[in-house]
């Protein structure tokens, strides 16, 4: 779980970038707000993201053996469920005479 989450962070802040990309060139192509405006507000909303990506690998780092052990915990209780499904199912599954 720790690369994955770590992955999917990153994932979501490129994406959050793109998007924000796209947005401001959308706005500069329809004159709607005066382009220094646009570039102010993207300045900012870049910093806003860096100072949130930072903060996030802080936290991240700070709460790592933390994780692991959740990662652990929730491993094995996902295995724990998965053999309650399959002994639920095969016991629906086998005769009903096995029941009584």
């Amino acid at each position: 779980m720790g690369r994955k989450a770590e992955g999917s962070a990153e994932k979501v802040f490129k994406n959050f970038g793109k998007k924000v990309d796209g947005f401001v060139s959308e706005l500069k192509d329809s004159h709607i707000i005066p382009e220094d405006r646009i570039q102010n507000s993207f300045n900012e909303l870049k910093r806003n993201r860096e100072t949130l990506h930072s903060e996030f690998s802080n936290f991240w780092d700070n709460k790592k053996e933390r994780f692991s052990e959740v990662e652990s915990n929730l491993d094995r209780a996902g295995q724990e469920l998965m053999k309650a499904f399959q002994t639920m199912f095969s016991r629906r599954n086998a005769s009903p005479s096995d029941d009584i």
